[in-house]
This record gives C-alpha cells, sequence and structure tokens, in this order.
C-alpha cells in the first residue's frame, strides 16, 4: 500500500500535462503574435492540435493508472484523489478551450478588420482608377478645344489664300488679256513696218528706174562679174567684191565691197536681187550702181554700172573680173 502510494505521489502525469498546457500556450501566442496573417490556414490545425494534445494527456494518465493499479493492487482509498485529478484536468480543458475560443473570436475580429481595410484599399483603388480617367478625359477635351481652334484659324488661311489666289488668277486674266493686246498692237505694228517697208521698196524701185534713166543719159558703162563665196574678186580696177553669205531660197546675199588703194569696206546685208545698191568709190565722185541677178549657193552673178569716162584707160584694158587681193577681212554674214 505505502509503494502504491509513493508512486502514485512520485507520479509525473500531471506535470507532464502541465507542461504539456504551458507548450500549448505558448504555441498559440507564438501563432497569435507571427502568424496572424496565416490564421485562417492555422486556425482549424491550432485547435485539433489542442484537442489531439489533451486526448493523448488523457490516454496517458488512462494507461499509467490502469497499469498502476493493475501492478500494484491500486487501493480504494487513491481514488478520491484520482478523481481530483480528473477535475483539475477538466477544469484546465475548459480553460484551454475558453481561450481557443477567445482566440477564435480575435482572428474573426481581426478578419473583420481586414475585409474593412480590403474595401477601403478597394475604394481607393477605384478613386486612383478614376482619377486618371479624369485627367484623360480632361486633357481629351482641351486637346478637342485646341484642335478646333487650330483648324479654325487653319481654315481661315485656307479661305484667305483661297481668296488671293482668285485674286492672283484675276490679275493673271488681266496680264493674258493685256498680252493679247499687246499681241495685236504688235502685230499691227509689223504690218504697219511690212507696209511702209514695202512701200519704201516701192520708193526705192522708183528711185531705181529713175537712177537708171539718169544713168541712160549720163551713158554708163556695164561690167559684169560671177563671184563664189569667201573669194574676194576685182570687178573694176580699184573695186572688188567679197561673198560672205546668199540665201537662195529668198535670192538674198550678204558681203562687202572693197575700194583700193584707200583701204575702205562697204558692208551689203540682206540685198536682194534685182535691187541696185548705189555706192561712191571715192567721195564727192561720181555714182557706181551694182546689181545682182542672180543668188546660186555660195556664188552670185550680176553686173557693175560704172559711169562713163571713169577709168576709161584702165577700163579698156579690163577685160573681166580677176581675183583681187585686197588683203581685206571679210565681214561677218547673217546669210550662208
Amino acid at each position: 500500500m505505502i509503494e502504491a502510494t509513493e508512486r502514485w505521489s512520485s507520479n509525473p502525469a500531471f506535470v507532464l500535462d502541465d507542461s504539456r498546457n504551458h507548450q500549448l500556450d505558448a504555441e498559440l501566442e507564438r501563432d497569435q503574435a507571427d502568424e496572424i496573417p496565416a490564421y485562417h490556414r492555422r486556425k482549424s490545425a491550432g485547435i485539433w492540435t489542442a484537442m489531439a494534445s489533451l486526448a493523448l494527456a488523457l490516454a496517458v494518465l488512462a494507461a499509467y493508472g490502469y497499469a498502476v493499479l493493475d501492478n500494484d493492487n491500486l487501493q480504494l482509498s487513491q481514488l478520491p484523489r484520482l478523481a481530483k485529478s480528473l477535475s483539475a484536468v477538466s477544469l484546465h480543458s475548459l480553460d484551454l478551450e475558453r481561450r481557443l475560443q477567445d482566440v477564435s473570436e480575435y482572428q474573426k475580429g481581426l478578419t473583420a478588420r481586414m475585409q474593412k481595410a480590403d474595401v477601403a484599399w478597394q475604394s481607393g483603388l477605384d478613386a486612383a482608377r478614376a482619377q486618371p480617367a479624369g485627367l484623360v478625359a480632361g486633357l481629351r477635351v482641351e486637346f478637342r478645344r485646341e484642335l478646333d481652334s487650330r483648324s479654325s484659324v487653319l481654315k481661315a488661311q485656307i479661305a484667305r489664300m483661297a481668296s488671293d489666289q482668285d485674286a492672283s488668277r484675276a490679275q493673271l486674266a488681266e496680264v493674258e488679256q493685256e498680252l493679247a493686246r499687246t499681241r495685236q498692237e504688235l502685230a499691227s505694228v509689223r504690218r504697219s513696218q511690212a507696209q511702209e517697208l514695202a512701200e519704201l521698196r516701192r520708193e526705192q524701185n522708183v528711185s531705181h528706174f529713175e537712177i537708171t534713166s539718169i544713168n541712160n543719159l549720163l551713158a554708163t558703162n556695164q561690167v559684169g562679174f560671177a563671184i563664189q563665196k569667201g573669194q574676194p574678186a576685182g570687178v573694176v580696177p580699184g573695186v572688188s567684191l567679197n561673198l560672205t553669205g546668199t540665201d537662195v531660197r529668198h535670192q538674198r546675199f550678204d558681203g562687202w565691197i572693197g575700194f583700193q588703194p584707200q583701204g575702205r569696206t562697204l558692208q551689203m546685208r540682206a540685198q536682194e536681187v534685182q535691187q541696185p545698191f548705189v555706192f561712191f568709190p571715192n567721195p564727192g565722185g561720181r555714182a557706181y550702181e551694182l546689181v545682182v541677178t542672180q543668188v546660186d549657193p555660195g556664188k552670185v552673178t550680176g553686173y557693175l554700172l560704172v559711169p562713163a569716162g571713169a577709168n576709161k584707160e584702165t577700163l579698156a584694158s579690163y577685160v573681166g573680173p580677176d581675183p583681187a587681193t585686197t588683203g581685206e577681212q571679210p565681214q561677218n554674214s547673217t546669210l550662208r
């Protein structure tokens, strides 16, 4: 009996139960302090762990008590103490359940606060999203207003440019009309000049006929010639002819007459056939008359009327046109 009592008094089951309870409390406090954000995952695990620990402690206590009673023939006098121990364990279990309930309530409150924080955060996020949208809408309206303003200015400029272009077109039309009038006036002037030139040539022909009549009255000598282009030739002594250009289509020619020994030259430009060219070899002397009767490519033929008595001795011995080395340079011609 004494041995059983000593064994019961030295039984460490209650000490083990208390240490286990303290360990559970420490684990709960640590879970509450360090793992509150993960309470959804640890809530059920903590409760089941506590219940399992309590069941394990009761099982160990029952097994140990049964072993003691079975091995040492425990007396019934020890049963009240065992009942007290079981009562204490029950009270401790109730206290543990109360603490677990407090932890559960705390977790529920924490969950509610987190939900409120989520709602506040979501509202703040919505407000933050709405603010850029408002800014974008405002910028869009401002951009549209600025674009409309610039478009109106551009349209005004385009209208002004169109008006200026219309004015330019009107001015261009006036200039074209003025140019047409000027062309008409120029054509009229050209016709008038052509008429005047024809009249002048008619008068020149009349003068030629008069001169011819006078020459006939004065008795002239006619000396024929044929001149090649670029080959100066003497027609009569002291008078040479150089051909620089011919126009067979219009029967015109260019050339010059050289006088020796004076070294003078006299130009002929666009001279027509059958049109007398009157010149004076000597200042104050009598007139000579040059007439071309035909213009061929690079060649002209005609005659020179020399006053009677001029260089009589020389003309008597003059047979025909010989090349004359006058040393004079031919002038540029407008004909070819």
